[in-house]
């Protein structure tokens, strides 16, 4: 789980040299980068070109190129990048394994528009997020009169930026949030917290419209899967591990599956008639529980309906009914759902431990 690490912000013109520099202009610059040791050369079009390193330098002067040489005669001619549009998690999760720092991200026009940095993110999953917020948390009162329960401080962070900063940090950009009850102030939080490299809108419904009926607000996305998640969880869910399940298993909607135990203190009869068949002495029973966290194609959100209230049980039941394919992922990690006091306590001690723990 990230808890604070996303707050740093990484810009992009820091790592960009031009055709024009010197080989003592590049080390320059790059001993302002000892965290991200890694330029990018652009052309007068700002097309990328190439990288440079330290260690490309280095080799250099020790072959005897001059250091007032210019960086073309060291630029990498054929380094990595990811084009936007044509986004392989897969790939990108070798090259993070392979200890690659920096990636250029590139448009159609091979401009550099994004930096994916592992030490920040662990991949740049292509996928918009919709975070549910309109709920009025009537458990929690009354600490929800005058704050809405996504932004209850957990150690002085409100929960809904902990959901924004761990979906970040597996590249997630684009978040679309539905607000109503207390709306101004999430708007007010979603102001403060979106910057260049992330993009936050706000949905307000015009009435409570169930808990994924809101979505019928949202008109544009920018990815063909959309992630959905409750605004209440606090959770360590690998994020990569569940998109490569949805996508292996070409599924139309995958749900986060949590695994529910329940024991029984007693001994369990089964009867035929008043008849005993069996006992069972203090049984556990487990179930697969709802995470509340989804991932769907973009296309099927058109199944919600438009002004009027809809449950995401409601959205599944129409899946089901024109044979979508529905699959679980079962997650086994940590899951939080902030329901009710002894919850929201429960997250202030279990954040610490986790944190503690990083």
């Amino acid at each position: 789980m990230n808890t604070g690490k996303m707050n740093e912000l990484i810009n992009i013109e820091e790592h960009i040299a031009y055709k024009d520099f010197k080989i003592s202009d590049a080390a320059s610059k790059l001993e302002n980068l000892k965290l991200n040791p890694v330029l990018f050369l652009v052309n007068e079009n700002k097309e990328f070109v190439g990288s440079i390193t330290d260690g490309d330098i280095r080799r250099a002067l020790i072959k005897g190129v001059k250091i007032d040489s210019s960086i073309s005669e060291i630029v990498q001619g054929n380094p990595i990048f990811i084009k936007k549009d044509e986004i392989n998690v897969n790939k990108i999760k070798e090259w993070r394994n392979s200890n690659f720092k920096v990636i250029p991200i590139l448009d159609k026009k091979n401009r550099i528009v994004d930096l994916l940095n592992f030490r920040l993110e662990k991949n740049y999953l292509p996928i918009d997020c919709i975070i549910m917020a309109g709920g009025k948390g009537e458990r929690l009162r009354p600490l929800t009169e005058s704050i809405p329960k996504p932004l209850l401080p957990i150690d002085g962070k409100p929960i809904i930026e902990y959901i924004i900063d761990h979906f970040r940090s597996f590249g997630v950009s684009d978040f679309l949030i539905t607000t109503n009850y207390l709306a101004s102030k999430i708007n007010e939080f979603t102001e403060i917290k979106k910057s260049n490299s992330l993009k936050i809108t706000c949905f307000k419904e015009p009435e409570y419209m169930g808990t994924i009926g809101a979505i019928s607000l949202i008109k544009k996305f920018n990815n063909g899967v959309v992630l959905i998640s409750n605004s209440d969880l606090i959770t360590n869910l690998n994020l990569e591990d569940f998109y490569l399940a949805f996508q292996e298993s070409n599924s139309d909607c995958s749900i986060l599956s949590i695994s529910h135990k329940i024991e029984i203190p007693y001994g369990v009869m089964k009867l035929k008639s008043n008849e005993l068949i069996s006992i069972t002495e203090k049984p556990t029973y487990s179930y697969e529980t709802n995470g509340g966290i989804y991932l769907v194609k973009t296309s099927l959100l058109n199944l919600i309906p438009e002004n009027k209230p809809f449950t995401a049980i409601e959205f599944l039941e129409k899946l089901i009914e024109q044979k979508k394919k529905i699959t679980t992922y079962n997650h086994v990690g940590y899951w939080k759902d902030i329901g009710n006091h002894t919850d929201y306590n429960q997250a202030k001690i279990d954040l610490k431990f986790i944190t503690r723990n990083e």
